[in-house]
């Protein structure tokens, strides 16, 4: 009997040994959860953050190509309107020189 006595000892030994580690194993668990919820967290708040950096830098981009595209046609239209300008002139040069062979 203190054969039997001493192998169930050893087996309640056993089972407090694996009921420790197995309480320690989820409490690792819960803690690894933790861990990886405040990684997910910190990860969201980068990606979050590259995004709002990255949109405000292409809005702003595409401000500049805005403003790079009005300032061009604006020299466009403001050579045509030169051009316009200088037909006239022309024109009426043209006319008085008329005017002056004619007399």
């Amino acid at each position: 009997t203190d054969t039997l006595m001493s192998i169930k000892d050893e087996a309640l030994t056993s089972v407090n040994d694996l009921t420790n580690l197995v309480h320690e194993k989820e409490a690792a668990l819960v803690e690894m959860s933790e861990l990886l919820k405040m990684n997910n967290q910190a990860n969201e708040k980068i990606l979050t953050h590259a995004n709002d950096k990255y949109t405000r830098q292409l809005a702003e981009k595409e401000m500049c190509i805005q403003n790079l595209f009005r300032i061009i046609q604006r020299q466009q239209f403001g050579e045509s309107e030169h051009f316009r300008k200088l037909i006239k002139e022309k024109e009426k040069i043209q006319r008085d020189l008329a005017s002056i062979k004619l007399e």
